[in-house]
This record gives C-alpha cells, structure tokens and sequence, in this order.
C-alpha cells in the first residue's frame, strides 16, 4: 500500500474515506498519549527526560471540513497503525524526493553524519531516520558505563555455586560422571539490554547502513565493548530477546538505556512495520520541526555571539523581576545577545511556523491575513523579551523556500513606547538539489549568507550611532 504523503505546517485533501476511522484516531489522540500507550517515538521528547511535551494538547494533525482534509504542524516522520501509513515530510521536500531538509538539521543537531548512506523512498528513508540516530542515542547511553544486571544462569560441571536443579541433573548426568547441573544468579554484562543493543548492531551491520557504525572513533569503540560483552549472541534468539525486552528498563543510574532499548526495538521490528504485517498498535517515529529548527538555528548564531538558553535545563534563563524581589519569573528567549559599547541588545525568536508577508491593515480589526502573519502571542512575546533586554532590536527566525529580494533581514516596524526595531531574519531552504550532498553544499551558502546578513545590519546599526 502507497504511504499518504503529508507535510509539516500544510493542509492536504483526503482523497478517501478508506482510513478514516484511522485518521479520527490519530487526531483524538494527543502525542503524549500516543507516546505512553503506543509503540511510537518521538524526537526529541522520547530520547530525553529533559524534554517533556510543553504544549499537553499538541497532537499529530486535525481533520477538518468532515474529514476531508487533514491539518499537520510541525512534527515530521512516519506513522503507521492497522494498514494505513503516513509519512510527514518537511514542506521543503521536493515531490518524490528525499527529506533533504530534515535530514541535515539532525546531521547539524545530531552529528550524525549521513553523506555517504544511500536513500531510497520517503517510507524507508524516514525509517531509516531511526538508524541515523542510533550512534547518538548509543554514545548518550555508553557515557553512563556498559549495562550490567542479574541473570539467571544454568551450569553443568563440578564447581557448584548456586542451586541444584535436581530435574535436570536427573536428566544430564545419569549415570553420575562428576558433573552437577546447578542453576545461578549471577551480575552480569551479558544480559538482555546488551543482547538487544548487539541484535541492532548487527542488523545495521546488514543493511545500506553499516558506515554509520563507523563514523567516529566513540561510536567504533562503543560497538565494540558490545560485541565483547555478548559472546552468547545467536542471531535465531532475536525474537526471544526482542520479546524479553517488553519489559522497559528501570534503573536509577543507567537511566538513558530506556530510551537506547526503545530505540532499538524500533529499529528491530522495523521489517514488520514497513512490509506490511497488520499492527493495531501506532507506531513509527516523528520529529519536532520546532524543537529540530531551534538547535540547528543555534549552530549557527553560536558564532556570532549569542547566548541560547535551555528551557528544559534551566539554564540560561533571565529574570523579569529587578534583583530586589522576593520573585522569581523565569523566561527563555530563543537567542540573545547582550548589549557592548558598540552594539546594542538583540533578543531573537526561532519560529519554524509557517508566517506570510502579509501587508498591513489600518483598520482596528485585524484581518485573516495579518493573523497568518504574525500571531498575537508571538508579538507580545518578542515585545517582551524587547522590553526586558532594553533591545533595539527583536525579531524572529523563520526558514522560507525563496529569498525575499537580496537580503535576509526585512523590517517588520518600530515599536511605538520604549522602542526597538522588529525584524524577520529569513534562511532561505534550497530545493533544487538532486542529492543530500548537494543539498548540503548548498544549505551551507545559505548559512554564510545568512550570517553575513545579521552582520551586515548591524554594522549599519553602528554606522547610525
């Protein structure tokens, strides 16, 4: 069956009722629910206990009109429940090509290093999205030591050091050649976490994607200590492993091994969802554009000077109170940069939304347009973060799939009170690319041109002053 093609931030018309029992589902159901009840992923929120679902509403798409069309938003990758597939691409995807887009920003995010690994259609190459993550999540998992835990083990020899299983001595060692089959528990690091973790390593071994066990020196040594560990690999026992791994770990000190099992269980049983065998359960993996753009926009405006704080680590977080309040009111702008002798304050918001040009309109009511434009609580907020850095400049980040005219920055207005200049910085998206490796060449332009934008409008800040 052909997969529905979707993209993030769009309106796509249902062509047919066939699934529609499927999609109400999926649309009544918000995305932390569908993580804690269903076989689904999502990044970054499933990778991190750090990184919970701020927005408890937030769900995987709404249906509108009755039914006949379905409204995504910024979450991108594959879903798949009873026979029906959806795969949501980043609105920057050529028709019938590969999610470039998404792609790099986890490359950039992630480093995951993906040139050299071979893409084949939109289905396999958002499952393929999972393997991609795999040397991370491994590293993330490895930092805290190699998984140990207690195993049953079964002994026949003359050493005894645990149980005599008298059933099974009566059946091996009759007539008595000095041997003793005896059963023990034993603290091991051949266990069914680390059997799981050598089952993956070994499909990806199998597949297009070897190279990604070999990208960097860490992950090279990582896959060793698990291949050490595990000499009583079988691959016919991956079904009983598979199955032994229901259970999720539940462990105080190698907590970051809950999101490497659920990781490789996904990459295991990836076969059955992708040629077909009827699940009723959802399954498959999504990334939050929103959360995805917000890092990647970091790797490039950490260069130049700003400062990005981290709502989930509580870091970096400014108070909106003066220094002698009993209070504290804690914000997160994206991006800020403080104010210098020669530059003045700048606070940036990344906004992965879709956010149209529309003209202005004097009248006191606001029209559908402007809405588009820039919403409501995305103005107060910018005017916010403006007033409490004393910013001359506020504005917002947005990926668009053609430049506006021969800059990036484009001048929204001038605050009316205290002041401060309101921006909307574009990175253009590149879609003439015919491979990853091209897309990237090209993505990579975009961010020097971008960055010698901000710069630019700067200096002429100065200039003025």
């Amino acid at each position: 069956m052909e997969p529905l093609i979707l993209r993030d931030n769009s309106l796509t018309p249902c062509a047919t009722d066939e699934y529609i029992e499927e999609l109400r589902y999926l649309s009544e159901h918000t995305l932390q629910e569908l993580i804690k009840s269903e076989e689904l992923l999502a990044f970054p929120y499933s990778f991190s206990q750090l990184h919970g679902i701020d927005d408890k509403e937030l769900s995987l798409f709404h249906l509108r009109n009755g039914g006949r069309e379905i409204a995504t938003g910024n979450l991108m990758g594959f879903i798949g429940y009873n026979n029906l597939r959806i795969s949501i691409l980043s609105r920057f995807a050529p028709s019938g090509k590969a999610d470039s887009f998404l792609q790099y920003m986890l490359m950039k995010t992630g480093g995951v290093n993906i040139f050299q690994l071979e893409h084949t259609g939109a289905i396999d190459q958002t499952f393929n999205l999972m393997i991609f993550l795999f040397p991370m999540i491994l590293k993330k998992a490895m930092v805290q030591g190699l998984f140990k835990e207690y195993c049953n083990r079964q002994y026949n020899d003359p050493d005894i050091k645990g149980r005599i299983d008298v059933s099974r001595h009566i059946r091996k060692n009759i007539p008595f050649s000095g041997a003793i089959a005896y059963n023990s528990r034993e603290y091991s690091y051949d266990n069914r976490i680390t059997q799981l973790i050598r089952h993956t390593v070994e499909y990806i071994k199998c597949s297009a994607y070897s190279a990604i066990l070999e990208n960097d020196a860490d992950t090279k040594e990582y896959v060793s200590q698990i291949v050490r560990a595990t000499p009583n690999y079988d691959l016919r026992m991956r079904s009983s492993i598979i199955n032994k791994n229901i259970q999720p770990v539940n462990h105080p000190y190698f907590c970051n091994y809950m999101d490497l099992q659920k990781l490789c269980l996904q990459i295991l049983r990836n076969e059955q969802f992708k040629y077909g065998v009827h699940s009723n359960k959802v399954h498959g993996i999504l990334f939050d554009g929103a959360w995805l753009w917000e890092e990647y926009v970091n790797t490039i405006l950490s260069g130049c000077g700003f400062i990005h704080p981290k709502n989930k680590e509580k870091s970096g977080w400014k108070n909106l109170l003066t220094s002698d309040s009993q209070h504290k009111w804690r914000c997160y702008p994206d991006f800020y940069r403080e104010a210098s002798e020669k530059i003045p304050a700048i606070v940036l918001d990344a906004k992965y939304k879709r956010m149209r040009r529309g003209s202005s309109n004097t009248r006191d009511e606001e029209s559908d347009d402007e809405k588009r434009f820039i919403q409501r609580e995305d103005r107060y907020q910018i005017i916010s973060y403006i007033h409490l850095f004393k910013a001359a400049v506020g504005g917002f980040i947005i990926p668009v799939s053609e430049m506006q005219g021969n800059t990036c920055c484009h001048s929204v207005g001038t605050l009316r009170g205290y002041g401060g200049t309101v921006l909307l910085f574009d990175l253009a998206i590149p879609s003439c690319a015919d491979n990853f490796r091209n897309f990237s060449d090209a993505m990579q332009l975009e961010e020097n041109h971008f960055k010698a934008g901000i710069e630019q409008y700067f200096r002429g800040i100065i200039t003025k002053k």
